[in-house]
């Protein structure tokens, strides 16, 4: 799953923190999530249960994560239990997880202390998993 993201500068708190992202292997409310934040350049694999969301194994930086101007790609492959993570065409992260083996796929938005945040996703792309690695 691949899709394209800009912040509206307009519509959105210049300060406070959020993340958006992806959704993979969605069923109810279990799903992996794949969600960056523009303001401190970070990201993280999130794994969301009943119990609420956890980062998953996985967080770090990002140099290449566009603040609140330009547009950020993200793209998660999912092969098996086997994912791989891209910001704007960089490797970022690899995560082994069988608990969740199929599902939807959508969008994530979560703020922390923004009080607004509006965000246009505009492209997902889906294609099927290339053979050899993910």
């Amino acid at each position: 799953a691949e899709t394209d993201v800009y912040v509206s500068q307009e519509n959105t708190a210049p300060r406070g923190d959020f993340r958006y992202g992806l959704v993979i292997h969605r069923t109810g409310e279990q799903y992996y999530g794949f969600a960056i934040s523009p303001h401190t350049k970070t990201w993280s694999v999130l794994k969301s249960s009943p119990g609420g969301v956890k980062v998953l194994l996985r967080e770090g930086t990002e140099a290449s994560i566009q603040g609140l101007e330009g547009a950020n790609t993200l793209r998660v492959g999912a092969k098996g239990p086997d994912f791989t993570f891209y910001i704007n065409g960089r490797l970022v992260s690899r995560v082994r997880d069988a608990d969740y083996v199929s599902g939807e796929v959508g969008f994530f938005v979560q703020t922390f202390d923004s009080p607004r945040a509006h965000l246009h996703y505009d492209s997902l792309v889906i294609r099927e998993p290339m053979t050899g690695a993910p």
